[in-house]
């Protein structure tokens, strides 16, 4: 990546950036601003603020569809664990920017339908395909003549004998080119024959326990396998909405926060009512973040603030309360709503007012649909001064990115019943690997402030009648009661006449633009779906219209009407999705439904922006935690953050705020401590192609006392086998791994029986063990040693590699599934439990014998795998990065 290349480029970018301020948006004086549609990335990871903006930045640097293609599937395997599928309202989570930014798990069936939405979207066509017990997707990027096979949840894609990715089709008729012909980055050690099963799928969770060899992966594929064209599980349209005014921040951890026991307030249950984290072992993708709403109610500015409110005074006394009835015959109504970002999990709102008499009323009431509901959470039950009243919300408010919070007060007295302040704190869930990390050295940070509008995305339930809910009107409706993605969920009932559902939209402020869609489905010609909207609820236009069977079932439609379309001052909307046709199995209708609305919020001036990151440097000389803060008075603001230490830092949090506000004072730009560690601690970002591997085979001398549980058996350094990662090491599983007792420092003598040129050097090491067994814990070798010979008596060195060689892995490096699981944490290198150290020679030599010293570290014994030694080995600097942040000012 050699982002310090890059420092000269930011910093002029950074200057350039302040100098730009968007015509459409004017900067605050008066501190009464807000930041709408904030975007906070880095070069670490991907944008995540819609499909568009994700496709981007991870396509973008390479330039033939392949590898596009190749990378897409790696961010997949890397922003989702293998687990059981998150569910909402009785459906599954399959938007794929909901799901990889607030939940982070699923199975293979819903991963390859991500991958295909991601597929469609590049322009290219989709197969999801079911296998004899797996699920994987295909693509094609020239039109359905050739495919390529991509597996997300087994971790795996290979090679055709032309080179290019295979098809379904052709590992069918020859399962060798998934035994042998692997993307060296899926896995290791290619075998014979389906008999063999030494040879891993790298990256699959915990390979050994569940026997995610190469041979089991390749029985999944035995004929027939049902290549689908008639669906194919994709639904998208829900962007990341991440706004802030001037009473509210948001802080990201990186980290749970209900540790060391999982807390239901925390996190979204699957739908046996388990923590996600509990399956599989994971326990590495789970985070959480902490959204404050505290508007201050005696600020004259504050009626800027709320969504909506009615009958109230807003007048400022002393001796009465903030916000009270205008008048005492009718209720004053306020609206405010919380912009979550992320899926909500919990809330809780703390009330100060008012309730002078019995008679008096006050209640809350909370909106998870953008008002078409409202559900009271809380009635005042005592007089006078209500203080500090806490209020917790479950499941009123969990499972929705934004929610809308009422306060209805009435009394024949209007200034003895009112509100005084209030404060709600919002728990959201978030997936860690996809939120904008930092990285050992130059940080590339981009904070982007886009177009003043409010946003409401709904995606109504529809299964089990639930649509019921939230629809305006309907007509001749019937509803599927086994749903599936090659059938419609909503369907006529009767034959003859067309059925309907309309969704009524409405809003406080006028509407600038909206998106709307779902998934449609027409089995024969003559059936017909439509999707129409009308702004009085009578006339209606057609903007969608299927009436050819063309595939797949579950098509996916995603329409943005522009504002020059809609009639001036607005604030209604009738959205109508119409079918009819056929009646029965096979009848058109719906599988989803979705709307997304922007308006105009009530202040649309920008305020400038803090953002602070706060992360743990792992010094040799200690952990040191650290903060950056920066502000932003740009809608386009770029800057460098450098990280030191030996390896990438523990992140704590992110966190976004208006200047001025949430923060103990006084606050200090920049870095904490004042110091900029610069680029020096800059890992490589190179890739390694390896030539032959001499010492397959080879006789070898072993130095050390070995451990009895796992000893030299039969030349297992040698054997071509590179054991998986796992933190279950035994001789029945692991027969490839030598042990060696604590504090014992093994030697490696190896004779590749000729003098032979040699170039370079891997030796293959673990750290498995969490907790010790028998007595024994193993850890990476503190330093490895390599020195040849031509005759066995006299030695010169040829290179080393350090412990440390562990965090700076080769470009193309897959992590494995618990690579960075807490779990682990305790471990020398973390959770990264097995590893290849790369001993790179200076220049060729000339060698017969080969002597690799693997010290040991204090306490610990020593693991390996495999030593392997090669005749020649290229190193490719100019590997694209997996990430690519535009160029902020052109966006390019």
């Amino acid at each position: 990546m050699m982002k310090s290349k890059l420092v000269f480029i930011a910093s002029l970018m950074l200057f350039l950036g302040m100098l730009s301020i968007h015509a459409s948006v004017v900067l605050s004086s008066d501190g009464n601003g807000a930041a709408y549609n904030v975007t906070i990335v880095t070069d670490n990871a991907p944008d995540m603020t819609d499909l568009e903006h994700y496709l981007w930045s991870i396509t973008s640097q390479f330039d033939k569809p392949q590898d596009k293609a190749i990378n897409i599937w790696r961010w997949s395997q890397r922003l989702r664990k293998q687990t059981s599928n998150p569910v909402e309202d009785g459906a599954l989570v399959i938007d794929p920017m909901l799901l990889f930014n607030s939940y982070g798990h699923c199975n293979c069936g819903i991963v390859s339908g991500l991958n295909n939405t991601f597929w469609l979207n590049m322009g290219w066509k989709a197969h999801y395909v079911q296998l004899g017990d797996h699920t994987v997707c295909e693509t094609s990027w020239d039109g359905g003549n050739n495919w390529h096979m991509f597996d997300a949840s087994m971790s795996i894609y290979v090679f055709n004998e032309k080179g290019e990715v295979a098809s379904t089709r052709e590992i069918e008729q020859n399962p060798n080119l998934y035994l042998k012909n692997f993307a060296p980055e899926c896995g290791t050690n290619p075998v014979n024959d389906v008999n063999d099963h030494q040879g891993w799928r790298c990256a699959a969770d915990r390979p050994v326990l569940y026997k995610r060899s190469l041979a089991n992966g390749v029985d999944s594929f035995l004929p027939p396998n049902d290549i689908q064209e008639f669906n194919l599980l994709t639904r998208w349209g829900q962007p990341y909405v991440l706004n802030l005014r001037p009473c509210e921040n948001y802080t990201r951890y990186f980290k749970r926060l209900d540790e060391p026991q999982p807390d239901a307030h925390f996190y979204r249950p699957l739908p046996n009512g388990t923590d996600a984290e509990k399956e599989h072992g994971h326990g590495n993708f789970r985070a959480n973040g902490v959204w404050e709403f505290a508007p201050d109610l005696k600020d004259s500015t504050v009626k800027d603030l709320v969504y909506s409110e009615s009958g109230l005074s807003w007048e400022q006394h002393a001796d009465l309360p903030a916000i009270h009835p205008k008048q005492g015959d009718a209720p004053g109504v306020v609206i405010f709503k919380i912009n979550a970002a992320n899926v909500v999990t919990s809330a809780r709102i703390r009330i100060n007012g008012t309730r002078s008499k019995k008679s008096d009323a006050m209640t809350l009431s909370v909106s998870r649909d953008g008002g078409i509901n409202w559900i009271q959470t809380w009635t005042a039950a005592k007089t006078g001064k209500i203080d500090l009243e806490e209020i917790t919300l479950s499941d009123a408010v969990a499972g929705v990115t934004q929610y809308l919070v009422k306060i209805k007060m009435k009394s024949d007295d209007p200034t003895g019943i009112g509100l005084d302040a209030l404060v709600i704190k919002t728990i959201t869930q978030l997936n860690r690997p996809a939120l904008p990390k930092l990285t050992r050295g130059v940080n590339r940070v981009q904070a982007k402030i886009g177009r003043p509008v409010e946003t409401l995305f709904l995606r109504p339930a529809l299964q089990d009648g639930r649509y019921k809910k939230t629809i305006f009107a309907e007509d001749n409706i019937e509803v599927e009661p086994k749903p599936g993605f090659y059938k419609a969920t909503l369907r006529p009932k009767e034959k003859g006449r067309p059925a309907y559902v309309t969704w009524k939209v409405e809003t406080p402020k006028p509407i600038n633009d909206f998106s709307y869609g779902g998934n449609v489905t027409v089995y024969n010609g003559g059936q017909r779906v439509a999707l129409l909207h009308s702004w009085d609820g009578e006339t209606f236009t057609k903007d969608f219209e299927q009436t050819d069977d063309s595939m797949p079932r579950d098509h996916m439609v995603w329409l943005d009407v522009k504002s020059s379309n809609i009639p001036t001052g607005a604030t209604t909307i009738f959205l109508r999705y119409e079918f009819d046709g056929a009646i029965g199995y096979g009848a058109p209708g719906i599988q989803s439904a979705a709307f997304c609305v922007r308006r105009e919020p009530r202040q649309t001036a920008f305020a400038p922006l803090e953002v602070t990151y706060c992360w743990t440097e792992h010094r040799k000389t200690g952990d040191v935690t650290r903060t950056h803060t920066e502000l932003v008075t740009s809608l386009k603001h770029e800057y460098c953050i450098n990280v030191g230490g030996y390896r990438d830092p523990t992140m704590q949090w992110v966190r976004l705020n208006l200047q001025g506000y949430g923060l103990d004072r006084p606050i200090r730009y920049g870095y904490n401590d004042g110091e900029d560690v610069g680029s020096k601690d800059e890992p490589a970002w190179e890739r390694y192609q390896w030539g032959t591997n001499l010492a397959l085979h080879k006789p070898y001398h072993l130095d050390g006392s070995q451990s009895k549980r796992n000893p030299d058996s039969d030349h297992d350094l040698t054997d071509g086998i590179v054991a998986p990662p796992d933190d279950y090491v035994s001789e029945k599983y692991m027969p490839t791994n030598v042990m060696f007792d604590k504090d014992v420092s093994p030697v490696v003598t190896l004779d590749l029986e000729e003098p032979q040129t040699v170039s370079a050097m891997r030796v293959y090491a673990g750290q498995p063990e969490v907790k010790p067994i028998e007595g024994y814990r193993f850890a990476y070798p503190d330093r490895i040693d390599v020195e040849i010979s031509t005759d066995g008596r006299s030695w010169i060195q040829a290179g080393y590699a350090e412990h440390d060689q562990v965090f700076n892995p080769p470009a193309d490096f897959v992590p494995w599934e618990h690579d960075d699981d807490p779990q682990f944490a305790s471990l020398p290198a973390g959770g990264r439990l097995h590893y290849g150290y790369r001993v790179i020679f200076d220049k060729p030599l000339k060698a017969r014998y080969i002597r690799v010293t693997c010290a040991c570290r204090p306490e610990w014994g020593v693991l390996l795998s495999e030593v392997q030694v090669f005749d020649q080995v290229t190193v490719d600097s100019n590997f694209p990065p997996l990430v690519v942040l535009p160029n902020i000012q052109t966006e390019e």
